[in-house]
């Protein structure tokens, strides 16, 4: 940048020069006007250089600024990723130590109830103040113990026991909160399911109801068609031929044989005839029940 400058100097000067020489020759501009606009002309070129020199040192510092920014961003994301990669890291190994510590602290409690377990006490005062005597531990988990003595079994809960007792019987706040949550839960889950039973039965019931009230029906149906058949058949019955039947007299005097009617609303009627008719036309009679010659009166 400063041989820059320096050759616009020595263009400056040799400019400058020139003019000396053409006044030096008698040029005809020699007037006011013209040192004026010459004056004028050399100090813009003077400016303009200088403004152009002040842009080049600008430009340049933000070049270097914007480099050293550029490099200050690499570093910076190489640490970023660098630190992530060791977080990642340092997440793993406190989900692995938790993970030990819980099955340390498990593998203490489980020790701690089992050397409890069976253990046996002349009396033993819980938390309330009453007391159980001849004391014989049965069982403890996460919810509290149960104990056997002398009037029959107990189970102690959590909020029962005294400080010491639940560090002898290896009771923990946090598992018994637990244990309780999960009691609630089973309790709720049990009551839903005797629900559905009671539900489901109450149905069964109902439609056993509804079969032997439809069956009951159907017996009813079956006798009413049996007592119309055994009616339809001893009206079959009672309607018989009318030659099987007695016969009646007819006439007021005189011998007459007998005529049949028919058991029907309505019939023929026939008339009866003396005896001094042929036998063939008496046979003919009891044959079809009319007279040869002649014909039935219908009986409305």
């Amino acid at each position: 940048m400063q041989l820059i400058h320096l050759k616009r100097s020595a263009l400056h000067l040799f400019a400058t020069a020139t003019a000396l020489l053409v006044i030096g020759c008698g040029d005809k501009r020699l007037d006011s006007a013209w040192w004026q606009g010459e004056e004028e002309r050399i100090g813009l070129e003077n400016d303009l250089q200088l403004k152009t020199f002040r842009y080049d040192q600008v430009y340049t510092d933000d070049v270097n600024q914007l480099d050293a920014l550029n490099e200050s961003n690499e570093t910076s994301g190489a640490r970023l990723t660098t630190l992530r990669a060791q977080r990642m890291e340092l997440a793993a190994s406190v989900i692995s130590l938790e993970s030990q510590r819980g099955e340390i602290r498990r593998t203490a409690i489980l020790g701690q109830r089992e050397r409890a377990k069976g253990g046996t006490f002349e009396e033993l005062t819980v938390l309330s103040g009453k007391t159980f005597r001849a004391v014989t531990v049965s069982g403890i988990d996460d919810a509290g113990v149960t104990i056997r003595h002398e009037h029959g079994s107990a189970k102690l809960r959590f909020d029962d026991l005294t400080a010491d007792q639940k560090h002898i019987f290896g009771l923990e706040e946090d598992l018994a909160v637990a244990a309780e949550g999960q009691e609630k839960q089973d309790a709720v889950a049990y009551e839903r399911w005797v629900s559905n039973q009671m539900v489901a039965v109450k149905a069964d019931e109902q439609k056993s109801a509804d079969e032997a009230r439809e069956r009951e029906l159907n017996a009813d149906r079956q006798r009413a068609f049996a007592a119309a058949a055994a009616a339809s058949r001893t009206q079959v019955s009672t309607n018989t031929s009318p030659l099987a039947r007695e016969s009646r007299s007819s006439g007021s005097s005189g011998k007459y044989y007998y005529h049949y009617r028919s058991a029907r609303s309505y019939g023929p009627v026939y008339r009866a005839y003396r005896s001094s008719r042929s036998n063939g036309s008496q046979m003919h009679y009891l044959k079809t029940g009319r007279m040869p010659g002649t014909t039935p009166t219908p009986n409305y």
